[in-house]
């Protein structure tokens, strides 16, 4: 993910729906899911056809029947001219439904960066110890690189580290690690000297949001903050997944049926009122 991608997303989602970072993150996710919903059942009755998906679903149930009573009746040419044709309808009704899948791609894309940043870490508390990770070339190991002292900020051991030899992503690498403690809450800019080169990195302390955890400085230079996991309702999802993210498909998954009939339930009963 790019770095300009990622921060445009975030500004974004700030700026619209950072008042749910207020909230407790258990109900700030069932929000972010139902209205997640609100938006995709509003894109899905905007830019299709809905006279027409409701033709759809009505000849859909049709020829189930159709499709039924010619097998009851051992109909086997009719059976086949009805699942035909119920072959038809179902390619219109996909191609409706592509409409939304399409308009809806970008702003998902949008919504799930940000979610991304602002629900899979807790933001760490003062006084709560933070990790930060430099990984630096593999021919820097067994210099030296050191954090410039920050006010506010202690660093347990002194802010000089030796780097040593690690690998990431299957290549060697050098790395450095700072375990941090802020008395406050407050932003603290930290700055990395590797060399003749600087390096800043953001972190948030006592705020309802963490900063990008990960960033990445060019030469092979990049620096990470180890946060704790939001694990919603208290449920880890495993390695395969983020917490966060199964947590929303979940409640997605409910939210998105129940909205989307919900048009049709009180229009029946508002002909059954009248």
């Amino acid at each position: 993910m790019s770095d300009l991608w990622r921060d445009t997303c975030c500004r974004l989602g700030d700026a619209l729906l950072g008042w749910l970072l207020w909230l407790p993150r258990d109900a700030a996710l069932v929000l972010l899911a139902v209205l997640s919903a609100l938006v995709a059942v509003g894109l899905r009755r905007l830019v299709t056809d809905q006279t027409l998906l409701r033709r759809v679903r009505q000849d859909q149930r049709r020829l189930k029947q159709l499709i039924r009573d010619a097998r009851l009746r051992n109909d086997e040419p009719a059976r086949v001219r009805y699942r035909r044709t119920a072959g038809a309808v179902a390619l219109l009704r996909a191609r409706q439904e592509a409409r939304t899948l399409l308009v809806s791609l970008l702003t998902w894309a949008i919504l799930l960066t940000w979610a991304a940043q602002r629900f899979h870490y807790l933001p760490p508390a003062p006084q709560e110890p933070v990790e930060f990770v430099a990984w630096l070339p593999a021919t820097a190991a067994s210099s030296v690189v050191h954090l410039v002292p920050c006010s506010g900020l202690h660093s347990q051991g002194g802010w000089v580290r030796e780097i040593i030899p690690a690998e990431r992503g299957g290549s060697p690498r050098g790395t450095a690690t700072w375990l941090l403690q802020a008395a406050t809450g407050g932003e603290y800019l930290l700055t990395l000297r590797f060399r003749d080169r600087s390096f800043d990195h953001l972190v948030l302390i006592g705020q309802n949001r963490s900063a990008p955890t990960g960033q990445t400085h060019g030469g092979d230079v990049e620096t990470q903050i180890r946060l704790r996991e939001y694990r919603p309702f208290g449920i880890a999802a495993g390695d395969w997944l983020p917490p966060w993210l199964l947590g929303y498909m979940v409640l997605v998954l409910i939210a998105y049926p129940l909205l989307a009939k919900m048009p049709r339930i009180v229009a029946c009963r508002g002909r059954r009122a009248c």
